[in-house]
């Protein structure tokens, strides 16, 4: 992340590229070097974890918002 700030105002900017080529990359390996996931689909597995991070990205947008909104 990076948080520019000038006057008072603080911008933050979430890279989501690179999150998601990492979290791509450590779940492929991880799904084939375990022997459990073996019965569930690579892009199932990928969807799954892609949906958990929209959810932990919108709350860590929610903690620094000075919005009361979503």
């Amino acid at each position: 992340m990076v948080a520019p700030v000038s006057e008072g105002t603080r911008v933050w900017v979430l890279h989501q590229a690179a999150q998601r080529l990492l979290r791509k990359d450590i779940a492929t390996l991880f799904k084939k070097t375990t022997k459990e996931l073996d019965g569930i689909e690579l892009d199932e597995f990928l969807q799954g974890i892609e949906a958990h991070s929209v959810e932990v990205e919108k709350n860590l947008i929610k903690m620094f918002s000075s919005e009361n909104t979503n």
